[in-house]
């Protein structure tokens, strides 16, 4: 926990420790508990283990009041039990740390069945006990700690099962060990599929976010480094006064830190929507929305915006102003009646102009700039704005193909640095290159979503789209890639018109 909230490196650092203060503790609690008589007592054991549990627990506050926020942050998920935070990396060390480890514990496992006599019958058997249950705590202690560096607390899950695993009939340690990691595999990963559906939106598990096992994605180069959801959709409608259908119905999904959600599909399928009712400009008919894991009707507007910076599909300033005062609008959350400005403002405007390169503006009217320069200006204030997701509405809309590059490598950037992304656009190409995550809207529904693989096939798009289409395989990166086919004679080119 500590090596977490001070922010020590993932997949080395936070198992090492866990081993490290693992062992130490196993160490201090035999110790304690022989202090009378120099042997281990069971109430003692007890009560020693409550002892250096207390401390380790000051000591892991002290980490949290001296730890950065974003760190502090992590170690409370970890504390939730999750395995969002596995990526392969961390996953390819813990696969070190539990080759060595359970090859040995196989190679020693004629101890282990002997310890199961007790002390005493273990040495009748001609076994060092004292060596043998070292060798076994140190060894525990090694896979214990790897399995919930990488897992979080959902690994002591793993605690019954060996009980589970010699309750079924298999009583020898090398035969249990074996039934237990197939056992204790399945158990983890059952209680993390299972856990999102009774838990709320911020307890989104890896399986379920793509984490670990999210192959297409790493095959593509994308980061897999998704976290707990930034923004969640839960059974999601809203229907406009006066229109016969809902514009979005019972649409349910979650947009994850660190990574790229695309919301894509035709003209009139809800999209917008989604934003607007994020922004509060639309009541909801059900469902609702949660940011950081916090219902949004519980949120002021200024903590929405301090959370989620927003850049909707339309916005003109009612009279002109200067590029540079349009970007320090984006501080406006920060300031108040008795703080008109904040002391992170300089520091805030200046990276977000060089994020997106409009530093050549600033002097210019706001009324001056082209369509694609406004829509670079405007990414430039949601990054002026901060917080850990930013939504955009068609940010791409009227940019050239070299700035409409741009804006999608910042996203993916802004999104490998752990920053939720939640994307509305109508690029299905380069979503299938940038996304993690693909939500396709029709009708109002969703009528797929996933990885872009999944999502992006002909049989969805031409259903969705309603247009002969072909899916083939960019031959730069191996993504999807949608080609539209000419309308054939028979085809009419009317389409009915989405609500």
């Amino acid at each position: 926990m500590a090596a977490i909230a001070l922010g020590w490196n993932a997949a080395v650092g936070v198992p090492l420790a866990a081993f490290v203060g693992a062992t130490g503790a196993a160490a201090l609690v035999l110790s304690l508990s022989r202090i009378a008589g120099g042997r281990a007592d069971v109430r003692l054991l007890l009560m020693a283990g409550v002892v250096v549990g207390a401390f380790a627990n000051a000591a892991i506050m002290v980490a949290y009041a001296t730890a950065p926020p974003e760190t502090v942050r992590g170690a409370l998920w970890w504390m939730m039990g999750s395995v969002d935070s596995a990526d392969w990396q961390r996953v390819s060390w813990l696969t070190v740390y539990v080759a060595v480890g359970g090859s040995a514990l196989v190679v020693w496992a004629r101890d282990l069945d002997a310890l199961a006599l007790g002390d005493d019958g273990a040495a009748a058997l001609g076994v060092d006990v004292e060596r043998a249950s070292r060798r076994a705590y140190l060894l525990a202690a090694l896979l214990a700690a790897a399995t919930v560096a990488a897992a979080g607390l959902v690994g002591f899950v793993g605690l019954v099962v060996p009980h589970m695993v010699r309750a079924a009939g298999l009583r020898r340690s090398r035969a249990l060990m074996c039934g237990a990691a197939v056992v204790g595999a399945t158990l983890v990963i059952a209680a993390d599929v299972v856990a999102p559906r009774r838990a709320p939106p911020w307890r989104s598990h890896g399986i379920a976010g793509r984490a670990v096992f999210s192959v297409a994605v790493a095959a593509a180069g994308r980061s897999v480094m998704t976290g707990a959801a930034a923004v969640a959709f839960q059974d999601l409608r809203i229907r406009y006064p006066g229109a016969a259908t809902f514009a979005v119905d019972g649409v349910t999904f979650a947009a994850s830190s660190g990574a790229v959600t695309a919301v894509t599909g035709p003209n009139g399928s809800g999209k917008s929507t989604l934003v607007k009712a994020l922004l509060r400009r639309v009541p909801l008919t059900g469902g609702h929305i949660s940011i950081d894991g916090v219902p949004l009707a519980e949120l002021s507007p200024r903590d929405v915006a301090r959370r989620a910076a927003v850049v909707p599909q339309r916005e003109e300033p009612a009279f002109p102003m200067t590029v540079r005062e349009y970007i320090a609008l984006g501080r406006f959350p920060y300031a108040s009646v008795w703080r008109t400005s904040d002391p992170d403002a300089d520091r805030a405007i200046a990276a977000a102009v060089a994020r997106a390169g409009v530093g050549e503006f600033l002097d210019r009217q706001t009324d001056a700039l082209s369509g694609g320069e406004w829509q670079r200006v405007r990414v430039a204030r949601a990054l002026a704005q901060g917080g850990r997701v930013l939504v955009l509405d068609e940010p791409t809309t009227f940019l050239d193909v070299a700035h409409e590059m741009g804006v999608f490598e910042l996203l993916a950037d802004l999104a490998r640095h752990g920053m939720g992304v939640l994307l509305i656009t109508h690029q299905l190409n380069l979503v299938a290159r940038f996304a993690h995550h693909v939500v396709l809207l029709h009708r109002g529904t969703i009528a797929a979503q996933g990885p872009p693989d999944a999502v992006m096939t002909g049989a969805i798009l031409e259903r969705v789209y309603e247009w002969p289409l072909v899916v083939a395989r960019d031959p730069a990166v191996g993504a999807p890639m949608l080609i539209p086919l000419r309308a054939p004679a028979s085809v009419t080119l009317h389409r009915p018109t989405d609500t």
